[in-house]
């Protein structure tokens, strides 16, 4: 009898794990922490991969890796947009941004000639969430 106890419990033990962890197959996304994203831009849909975005949900912020450029950025979401902003200027406004909507189009923007804080994209990629 308390073998058959001890039993149900290691099979329950077993079962409840299983449970637990979510499944590993190719359709998973390669990064399954809440906190955090990665994202991977193209050139067009596939082709030269350009770059590649992450994010820290937990402090707002995030990291660009483009071009050889390495660039410590504050992330926010801006309706249903994903956007990395860096190289602060002296007036305390971004000198760089990367927008991400939700199709994956992204843009970068270059706002150092503006002088009204808004600028044109100077730059057009596909990016896709891993």
């Amino acid at each position: 009898m308390a073998r058959s106890i001890i039993y149900g419990i290691v099979l329950l033990v077993i079962v409840c794990s299983c449970a637990y962890f979510p499944s590993t197959t190719k359709n998973t996304p390669r990064n399954t922490d809440p906190w955090r994203e990665l994202w991977e831009c193209y050139e067009h849909f596939g082709s030269r991969k350009l770059g590649t975005l992450t994010v820290n949900h937990r402090d707002s912020t995030g990291t660009v890796y483009f071009a050889g450029i390495v660039a410590n950025t504050k992330f926010s979401i801006q309706g249903i947009e994903r956007r990395w902003d860096w190289d602060w200027g002296a007036d305390g406004r971004s000198n760089s941004a990367i927008v991400v909507s939700p199709d994956g189009s992204g843009r970068y923007y270059n706002f150092r000639a503006s002088t009204d804080g808004t600028a044109k994209p100077s730059e057009l990629f596909q990016c896709s969430f891993r």
